[in-house]
């Protein structure tokens, strides 16, 4: 299997052949965004802001920049008052949404996500980051019995769950448990997480030392942007002529001026269909795996 070669990655059964054994040695890390949560009607990253902005009289549009935008939303009504931004930003979130196990466990999507990240002798994914606040993928597993580890804080002990999520950008349960201490919204937010002596470590190394899937991402978050930033020239792969280490999905057909960019950067963008097509994608990965494992 030669995947210093672009057309190997271009063949989408080689790929997930590559991705198995990443899955089968523990190589394989998970990178979800807004996406991996929009089948519970929660927003994506523009209409969280016109809700918080709607709130507080504020108009938000297509010329805003939403990172700017939430700095001064925050500058200007929370000044000093992290519970009450806390409150407000999981008001918008959630808007309404209570807890609903059937709802949750029916999603496609987070079912196949759940594959890959469940304990297996087949193997399972070893890292998993979440840019969300909320704790749909926590539900899901604890719904079938697996512990988990949620992990907001730069500073925390190790775990022995049998999955741990980081969320780096802070933690909105909407399950009854602790939240995070505060959250990243606004562009100072980030520039703290981006500073972190202990938060940078921890996400480059598994960067540098993984095969990652970028699942629900539009790939131009800023924060994921900067963390890229020379991973390529770091990273295992270099050893081994491997042509990219991160995987991410658009559709086929539709303009996507970021894909070149992110490629420039070792991330390979895989055309599915429609993102009704990615279930299908990742219950491969795991099935595959299975095979490598019996043979």
């Amino acid at each position: 299997m030669d995947m210093h070669l672009r057309d190997s990655w271009q063949d989408e059964t080689l790929l997930i052949q590559y991705l198995a054994r990443q899955l089968v040695t523990g190589r394989l890390g998970l990178f979800l965004g807004a996406g991996v949560s929009g089948f519970y009607g929660l927003p994506d990253w523009d209409t969280l802001m016109e809700r918080i902005c709607a709130k507080h009289g504020e108009s938000f549009g297509p010329g805003d920049d939403p990172i700017a935008k939430a700095a001064y939303i925050r500058a200007k009504f929370y000044k000093g008052d992290v519970n009450g931004f806390m409150s407000d930003l999981s008001a918008a979130l959630y808007d309404g949404k209570t807890l609903d196990f059937a709802q949750i466990r029916q999603d496609a999507t987070l079912a196949a996500i759940g594959s890959l990240v469940m304990s297996s002798k087949r193997g399972s994914a070893a890292k998993v980051f979440t840019l969300n606040y909320d704790d749909l993928l926590e539900n899901y597993l604890e719904y079938h019995g697996f512990t988990t580890a949620i992990i907001w804080s730069d500073r925390h002990w190790a775990h022995n769950d049998d999955v741990v999520v980081y969320h780096p950008h802070g933690f909105l349960p909407l399950a009854d448990r602790p939240m995070s201490d505060d959250l990243v919204l606004g562009s100072s937010d980030y520039q703290k997480v981006m500073q972190s002596d202990l938060w940078q470590p921890l996400l480059r190394t598994a960067l540098r030392t993984h095969t990652f899937l970028y699942i629900g991402l539009s790939g131009k978050d800023l924060h994921l942007q900067a963390l890229l930033h020379g991973v390529k020239d770091q990273h295992a792969i270099v050893d081994e002529r491997i042509a990219y280490h991160t995987i991410r999905f658009a559709i086929a057909g539709k303009k996507d001026e970021i894909a070149p960019v992110l490629e420039e950067q070792g991330v390979f963008t895989h055309e599915i269909d429609g993102y009704k097509d990615l279930p299908d994608f990742l219950f491969r990965i795991c099935q595959e795996a299975r095979i490598i494992r019996t043979s």
